[in-house]
Formats: C-alpha cells, sequence, structure tokens
C-alpha cells in the first residue's frame, strides 16, 4: 500500500498542476488508503478483530397440518309393527243323523198237525221258521272336517342397521429437515 501512495506521490511532482493542488490530492489519497493504519498508530491497537460469517449443519423441526380420518362404528335398531297371521289347522266333528235299517231276526217255532200214519192221536210236527224284524233307527254319523282357524297379531319386527360416522381431525406431523444455519466465529 505505501509503494502505491509513493509512485502516487511522484506521479503527482511530474505533472505539470500546481504543486499545493497535487500536496492536496496526495494527502487525500493516502489518508484514504492509510486510514485503519493510522487509527491503529493512534490508539496504539496492534491487532484487529473480524467476525467472519460460517454456516454450520443442523436440523430443523418443520411441522405442517395433515387431515386424519377418524371413522366410528354404530350399530342402530330400527323398529317397526307389523301384522302377522298365524293359522292353524282344527279339526271339528260335524254330525247328521241318518236312518237305518235295523233288522232283527228271530225264530218262530211253528207247529202244523203231520197226518202220518201212527199209532194213537195226530202228532204235531214242529219246525222254526225265520222271521225278520226290521226297524228305522237314527243313528248319529260324525265326521271330522278339517278347519283352518287365522287370527292377526301385531308383532314387532327389529332390523339392526350399521352406521359408520367419519369426521376429519388436523394433525400436526413434525419431522426434522437438515439445514444450514450461520454462526459467527472469531
Amino acid at each position: 500500500m505505501l509503494r502505491v501512495l509513493l509512485v502516487t506521490i511522484v506521479l503527482q511532482l511530474a505533472s505539470s498542476e500546481p504543486i499545493l493542488e497535487q500536496v492536496a490530492e496526495v494527502g487525500e489519497r493516502i489518508a484514504e488508503g492509510t486510514a485503519d493504519y493510522v487509527v491503529d498508530l493512534l490508539c496504539g491497537c496492534g491487532c484487529r478483530f473480524f467476525q467472519v460469517r460460517a454456516c454450520q449443519d443442523d436440523t430443523k423441526k418443520v411441522c405442517k397440518e395433515a387431515i386424519d380420518t377418524r371413522c366410528r362404528n354404530k350399530e342402530n335398531v330400527e323398529c317397526k309393527e307389523e301384522i302377522k297371521e298365524t293359522c292353524k289347522t282344527i279339526y271339528k266333528d260335524v254330525c247328521r243323523y241318518e236312518k237305518k235299517k235295523v233288522c232283527k231276526t228271530t225264530y218262530k217255532e211253528v207247529c202244523k198237525p203231520s197226518y202220518k200214519p201212527t199209532y194213537g192221536a195226530p202228532k204235531e210236527e214242529c219246525e222254526k221258521v225265520p222271521e225278520e224284524k226290521c226297524e228305522y233307527k237314527n243313528e248319529k254319523i260324525c265326521n271330522k272336517v278339517p278347519e283352518q282357524k287365522c287370527e292377526k297379531k301385531k308383532v314387532q319386527k327389529c332390523l339392526t342397521i350399521p352406521e359408520e360416522t367419519c369426521r376429519d381431525v388436523p394433525v400436526p406431523q413434525c419431522q426434522s429437515v437438515p439445514t444450514r444455519s450461520p454462526f459467527t466465529q472469531n
């Protein structure tokens, strides 16, 4: 730096400008170039410390909101009344009276005088003759007749209906991301 100043002074002297102007100009240039050195000389500081910025590897926690869908299952029971018809077969005795001819055979002894030559009084000859006596009697005849008997009843009929209820819940999702952060190095 000092060499540059000396060269500048020599060049200035060689030019045709007035010397005072040249000296003033040279003084400005010297002051600009040596300001730090002058301060160091006047204050007695021999060294200066400069802050240098450097970077180091680091991690940073980055979070973002994610949507988590949460569902809940529930069973609903729905009931309604229905009319249900139940039938059963019953057998009923149906009777009627019928006239029936009832006959009875009886044997009657019929005797006739016999005219066969025999000694003594005439003998009777007897034989049993069938005689049928009939009469009409009322006879009860019954038959089992099927009959269907139905009745209507109110019955509760229930159904189980599955129901799923879902909702979106915001959930923070965080992760460590590698970064470089500056730090001051002395």
